[in-house]
C-alpha cells in the first residue's frame, strides 16, 4: 500500500476547537480561522506488519483537500480506469492544484489561516497522511475538519428552467419561467436544523420550518404575491443542510398592481424566507409530536434570507473540467408575459403531453391476472338523467373504450363525477406491482387511482408497438387465488416497465389538486372528483390584454366574448385519471370540461293596438289651480260694541279636463312603413350561465353592451350640440334645432311622466279588457347538449354543439280581462277613493312605473310553435326520424291562463342631462295556472308521431323581490346595483291527458288513447 502502513491519525486535545467521533469518523469542528489544529501519527497509527515504521513515521506527508473535489475526482478516475482505486499516484497528479495545504513529518500543525483559500461553513476538508500518494481506504486514516458559524441560510436561488423541461413549449425563452409551470427553489442551511442538538431520547428529532414569501419590487417596496411552507426534515449528520422546493408561479400574480409594469416585458419575482429550528418528541403511541423548541426559544432565533439583497453567486466542483465553475443560479423567478389565452392553452398542452407520457394500453382480449378489476364507469353524478359511460368491460364484445373522453358541462361551480372499477380485487391477491414504484403495490388504493404517484408507461418497440413477456408464475398465481386453471387463462403476458418516468408527473402536481377538495375515495373501488370550468375572463385583441372596464363596470362580462362562438377543440378542458392493476395496468379515464353556457339570439315584433285601429284619440288638457282665500263683511253694530259677521272661505282646489277628439289614423305607406315596422323588432343577443354559487346568470349582450357603447357616444354629441347652439344665442338661424335639442332633454328630465299618465293613474279602471295582438318571435340557441343515444353506442358520454332554432307566435290572438281589487275597494267609499287616487298620484310623479296593485288576471290565446334542434354530432328528428330524447317540433293550440298577484312598484329617478339616477325597489306575490289543449308533431325513441294533450300545469306560487340603484354618466352605465331574491316557485297539481298518439314511421307501434300524466312522470 502506498501509504506504507497508516491506518489510523490521532488528534491532539485543545480547547480551541471540538473533536468528535461520528459514524466512524474522527471530525474536529473549528469557529475560529485562526486556529491551529494538531495532528500525528505514531507507531500505534500503522498496520500490522509495516516494515521500516519509523521511516514510515518519519517520512509522513499531509495534505488538505475538500472532500466534494476529492470523491469526485476519485470517481471520474475510477470510471476513466475501469479500477476500484482508493487514490493512486495518477488521481495524485490530478489533484494536486486542488491541494489547499501540504506539511511533512510525523506531527502536522495545520493553520487554517495558511490554507490556500479560508474553508466554507460546515464543507468537509480531508487532512489526509501519506508518505508516495495519498489514498482513503480506512475511515480514521483521516480527519474531516469542519468550520462552523452561528446558523445561517447559505443560499436561496432559481433553477433556471430548461428547454427539455416538459412545462415550457418549444419556441419558449429557455431562461424565462411561464405562468402556470413551477419554479425550482433551492435552498441551503448552515445548522439549522443542528443535529448535535438533538438528544439521546427516542423519538426526539430535529428540523426546521421554512415560510417563503414571493414578491416583486414595486418602487423599491416589495409588494407580496404569494407565500408557501416547507419542512427540513431530520437527516443525519449534515453541518449543511438542501432543500428543493417547486412553487406554482400563479398566473393570478399577473392582477398585482404594479405587476409587469411594461406591457410584454418579462416580470422578476424574488424570494424572501424566515427559517426557524425546532426539536420534537414523539413517543411510540399514538398523538401529536411535542414541540419543546419554546423551552429553548433563545437558541433558535429565526434567519432569513432575502434573494433580492442577500444573494451572491457560489460556485461548484466540475470533475470533466477538474475545476469550480460558477452555478447556474437566478435569485428571482423570472416570468415572460403571456396573455391568459396563451397560459390556458399551455395548460391543457401540459396535460395532453402527460397522457401521451403514460400511454393508455388498448387491450383486445380478457387478461386474468388475479391482481385486477374487470370495469370501468363514469358517471356525471349530479345529473340523474344521464346514463354512465362504461370506458372498460371485460366481459364486452369490445373491451377497451378508454379512448373515448367523458364530455361534461360545468360552470365555476364544480360537478361531481365519479369513477368506479367493478369486481376489484386488490387485497389479499397476488400483486406483483405492474407499472408500479419499487415496493409498492395495488392493495394501497392511491396505485390504483394514481393521482398522488407519478405513474411508469409501458416500453415500446422501434415500431412503436409495446413490448409484452410471458408471465412464468402465472398458474402459480391462479393456484394461489383459487381459480381453476383452463385452456384460456392458463397463459399470461405482462408489459415490460419502462423504468425512466422522469417525464411524467403525479396529477395533483399537474392539476394543482388536493385530496377532500377536487378529488375524494369512496372505498377502494371509487374515487370522486369535483370539476368545474375554469372561465378566461380577460380580452385578448392582437396579442395584447384589454381591460375593458375602464367606465365603472360598464364590460363587467366582457369575457363572455371568448365564448361567443363555441369550438369544443378550442374551449375543452382535459382531465384524466390513471387507473391500474397487474391485470390492466394504464388505462386513463379521460374527462372534457366543457363551458356550461347558453347563447340565445331573439328577434321578436309585437303588434300593438293602434296598429289595427283606423282611429285614434287625440287628448287636450285644461289644468286650472285656485288657491285658498278668505273675505269678513260686518253686518251689523251696536253703540255697546257688539257686532255680527259674515265670512266667506275658498278651499284651494285643482280641476283637470280632458277634451278627447277622435280621428282617423294617417298611416305611413312604402320605406317609411317598413322602417317603421323593422324599429319596431326587438333584438337581443343574450348569455346565460351560473355563477360560483351555482345561480343562474344572464346578460343581454345587445343592450348590456352594444347599447351603452352607443349611448355613451350619442350623449356626448348631443351635449355638444346643445351647448354649442345655446351659447350662440337666438339669432342662430338653427333655434329652431336648439329648441328641438331643448325639448329633447327636458322630455328626458320628466322621466315619461305626461298629463296622459297623470290623467291615466287617477283614471284606472276596476276591469280591463285587451286583445292580445300577434307577437311573433324567432329565436336561435347554441351550447353544448347531451349527444348521448343508447342506439348509436360510439355517442354515448358525448357532449356536441348544440342548435336550436325556434318560430314562435304567442299568441296569433287572444284576449285578456284584468280585474283590479284595490280600485274596486276604493270605489266603494268617497274618502278611500280620494285617498287611493292622491297616492296613485304621488307614487307616478316619483316615477311612471311605481304602482301598488292587487290583481286577477284572466287570459285565453291560440298559439303556434315551430322548433328545429340540431346537434352537431347526433343530428336532428327530421333526418333520424326519430329522437333519444321526447321533444316537440311543431305545434298549435289554445291556452287558458289565471294569474292573482299582489305587486308594489316603488323608484325615484332624476334625469341631469349628463347623469341619470335611480333608486328603489319592487316585489311580487302570487299564484297562478294555466290549461292548454294543443295538437302536435313529436318525436321520440320510437320515431315521429302526431299527438293531442290536455295539460295543466298546476298552480305555481311564486314570490319576486328585488332592489336597485343604477347611475348612468354620459350614456354610460357606471353603477348597476340590482340584487334578486327570487326562490323557486312551488308548483302542486301538474298533470296532463293524452287523448291520442299515432306514430308516423313506425308500423310497430300502435296508436295509443287516453293517457294519463301526473307531475312526476313528465
Amino acid at each position: 500500500m502506498a501509504s506504507r502502513g497508516i491506518i489510523y491519525t490521532k488528534i491532539e486535545e485543545s480547547k480551541s476547537y471540538k473533536v468528535a467521533d461520528r459514524d466512524d469518523y474522527h471530525f474536529v469542528e473549528f469557529a475560529n480561522l485562526g486556529d491551529t489544529i494538531s495532528v500525528f501519527v505514531d507507531e500505534e497509527c500503522l498496520d500490522k506488519g509495516t516494515l521500516k515504521p519509523k521511516a514510515t513515521i518519519d517520512g509522513t506527508q499531509w495534505i488538505i483537500i475538500e472532500e466534494t473535489v476529492w470523491t469526485k475526482l476519485l470517481t471520474e478516475h475510477n470510471k476513466e480506469t475501469g479500477k476500484q482505486s482508493y487514490g493512486d499516484s495518477a488521481l495524485f497528479e490530478k489533484i494536486q492544484k486542488q491541494i489547499l495545504w501540504k506539511s511533512k513529518g510525523a506531527k502536522a500543525s495545520v493553520k487554517i489561516s495558511e490554507m490556500k483559500t479560508p474553508p466554507t461553513p460546515g464543507n468537509i476538508y480531508l487532512l489526509m497522511p501519506y508518505t508516495h500518494y495519498p489514498e482513503f481506504r480506512y475511515k480514521k486514516q483521516i480527519v474531516k475538519l469542519v468550520y462552523l458559524k452561528e446558523p445561517y441560510i447559505r443560499y436561496v436561488y432559481v433553477d433556471p428552467p430548461l428547454q427539455e423541461n416538459a412545462d415550457i413549449p418549444l419556441g419558449s425563452d429557455t431562461k424565462l419561467h411561464l405562468y402556470g409551470m413551477h419554479a425550482e427553489i433551492n435552498i441551503s442551511t448552515h445548522l439549522i436544523p443542528d443535529f448535535r442538538k438533538k438528544g439521546n431520547l427516542i423519538g426526539e428529532k430535529v428540523s426546521a420550518d421554512i415560510h417563503g414569501e414571493v414578491f416583486f419590487l414595486k418602487d423599491g417596496k416589495e409588494t407580496t404575491v404569494d407565500k408557501f411552507t416547507t419542512t427540513i426534515e431530520d437527516g443525519g449528520s449534515v453541518y449543511n443542510r438542501y432543500k428543493q422546493v417547486k412553487v406554482y408561479i400563479n398566473p393570478e400574480w399577473r392582477n398585482a398592481e404594479g405587476s409587469h409594469k411594461e406591457k410584454h416585458q418579462p416580470q422578476k419575482y424574488y424570494i424572501r424566507l424566515m427559517v426557524t429550528a425546532k426539536n420534537t418528541f414523539s413517543s411510540s403511541g399514538a398523538g401529536k409530536p411535542f414541540d419543546f423548541s419554546d423551552s429553548i426559544r433563545g437558541l433558535l432565533n429565526p434567519v432569513s434570507y432575502n434573494t433580492n439583497t442577500d444573494f451572491k453567486k457560489w460556485y461548484i466542483f466540475d470533475s470533466e473540467q477538474e475545476n469550480w465553475i460558477e452555478m447556474d443560479m437566478q435569485p428571482y423567478i423570472e416570468v415572460r408575459w403571456d396573455t391568459m389565452e396563451m397560459i390556458f392553452k399551455k395548460f391543457e398542452q401540459e396535460k395532453n403531453n402527460q397522457i401521451q407520457y403514460i400511454g393508455d394500453i388498448e387491450y383486445t382480449k380478457k387478461e386474468y391476472d388475479p391482481c385486477g378489476y374487470s370495469k370501468i364507469t363514469i358517471k356525471d353524478e349530479d345529473d340523474k338523467k344521464r346514463e354512465p359511460l362504461v370506458i372498460f368491460d371485460e366481459e364486452a364484445a369490445v373491451i377497451d373504450k378508454t379512448s373515448s373522453y367523458f364530455e361534461i358541462t360545468s360552470g365555476e361551480k364544480p360537478k361531481s363525477i365519479s369513477i368506479k372499477v367493478g369486481n376489484l380485487h386488490n387485497q389479499g391477491v397476488y400483486c406483483y406491482g405492474s407499472m408500479l414504484d419499487e415496493g409498492q403495490k395495488h392493495s394501497d388504493k392511491t396505485n390504483v387511482f394514481q393521482v398522488e404517484h407519478a405513474a411508469f408507461s409501458a416500453q415500446k418497440d422501434n415500431k412503436g408497438n409495446y413490448i409484452t413477456e410471458k408471465d412464468k408464475t402465472h398458474e402459480d398465481q391462479l393456484k394461489k387465488a383459487g381459480t381453476p386453471v383452463t385452456k384460456e387463462n392458463k397463459h399470461d403476458t405482462d408489459h415490460v416497465k419502462n423504468p425512466d418516468n422522469s417525464q411524467i408527473r403525479p396529477v395533483t402536481s399537474v392539476m394543482r389538486w388536493q385530496q377532500g377538495t377536487e378529488y375524494t375515495y369512496k372505498g377502494e373501488d371509487e374515487i370522486t372528483l369535483q370539476l368545474k370550468y375554469r372561465y378566461n375572463k380577460t380580452l385578448t385583441l392582437a396579442n395584447d390584454e384589454f381591460d375593458p372596464n375602464f367606465v365603472g363596470n360598464l364590460f363587467e362580462e366582457a369575457w363572455l366574448f371568448n365564448y361567443l362562438w363555441l369550438n369544443i377543440d378550442q374551449q375543452k378542458q382535459v382531465y384524466y385519471i390513471p387507473i391500474s392493476t397487474c391485470r390492466y395496468p394504464n388505462q386513463i379515464a379521460k374527462i372534457n370540461v366543457l363551458p356550461d353556457l347558453k347563447w340565445t339570439l331573439l328577434f321578436k315584433l309585437n303588434y300593438k293596438d293602434e296598429d289595427f285601429k283606423k282611429f285614434k284619440e287625440e287628448h287636450n288638457y285644461e289644468v286650472q289651480a285656485f288657491f285658498a282665500q278668505a273675505s269678513e263683511t260686518t253686518i251689523t253694530a251696536t253703540p255697546s260694541g257688539s257686532s255680527t259677521t259674515r265670512r266667506t272661505s275658498t278651499a284651494a282646489g285643482v280641476r283637470f279636463t280632458r277634451t278627447t277628439t277622435v280621428v282617423p289614423v294617417e298611416r305611413k305607406g312604402g320605406i317609411k312603413r317598413l322602417i317603421e315596422i323593422i324599429k319596431r323588432i326587438e333584438v337581443s343577443l343574450t348569455a346565460e350561465w351560473k355563477d360560483a354559487a351555482g345561480k343562474k346568470q344572464s346578460k343581454d349582450i345587445i343592450e348590456g353592451f352594444l347599447k351603452q357603447i352607443y349611448n355613451f357616444f350619442a350623449k356626448i354629441s348631443d351635449i355638444a350640440k346643445l351647448v354649442g347652439d345655446l351659447t350662440e344665442g337666438d339669432a342662430n338661424p338653427q333655434d329652431t334645432n336648439n329648441k328641438k335639442q331643448l325639448d329633447k332633454e327636458i322630455e328626458k328630465m320628466l322621466g315619461g311622466r305626461s298629463l296622459d299618465g297623470a290623467w291615466n293613474a287617477l283614471n284606472k279602471k276596476t276591469t280591463a279588457t285587451e286583445v292580445l295582438y300577434p307577437s311573433i318571435a324567432i329565436a336561435a340557441s347554441w351550447y353544448y347538449a347531451d349527444a348521448d343515444d343508447p342506439k348509436r353506442p360510439q355517442l354515448m358520454g358525448r357532449k356536441s354543439l348544440q342548435i336550436d332554432a325556434k318560430v314562435e307566435a304567442a299568441p296569433i290572438i287572444g284576449v285578456e280581462v284584468k280585474w283590479n281589487f284595490l280600485e274596486m275597494l276604493a270605489r266603494r267609499h268617497p274618502l278611500a277613493f280620494i285617498i287611493k287616487k292622491g297616492i296613485d298620484l304621488l307614487l307616478y310623479l316619483s316615477d311612471p312605473k311605481n304602482k301598488i296593485d292587487i290583481t286577477f288576471t284572466l287570459s285565453g290565446e291560440l298559439g303556434l310553435t315551430a322548433k328545429f334542434n340540431h346537434n352537431m354530432l347526433a343530428g336532428n328528428a327530421y333526418s333520424n326520424r326519430r329522437s333519444p330524447k321526447k321533444q316537440e317540433l311543431i305545434s298549435g293550440g289554445a291556452t287558458v291562463k289565471a294569474d292573482l298577484q299582489g305587486n308594489i312598484t316603488l323608484y325615484m329617478t332624476q334625469y341631469l342631462i349628463i347623469s341619470e339616477y335611480k333608486m328603489g325597489g319592487a316585489a311580487k306575490i302570487g299564484v297562478k295556472a294555466e290549461v292548454a289543449n294543443k295538437v302536435y308533431l313529436g318525436a321520440d325513441t320510437d320515431g315521429l308521431y302526431l299527438a293531442n294533450s290536455t295539460s295543466f300545469d298546476g298552480f305555481t306560487f311564486y314570490l319576486e323581490a328585488e332592489a336597485k340603484m343604477e347611475v348612468t354618466f354620459l350614456g354610460a352605465k357606471i353603477m348597476d346595483w340590482q340584487p334578486k331574491y327570487e326562490p323557486e316557485p312551488l308548483n302542486w297539481g301538474k298533470c296532463s291527458l293524452d287523448s291520442v298518439k299515432t306514430y308516423l314511421n313506425n308500423p310497430n307501434k300502435k296508436p295509443e288513447f287516453f293517457k294519463f300524466n301526473s307531475g312526476d312522470d313528465e
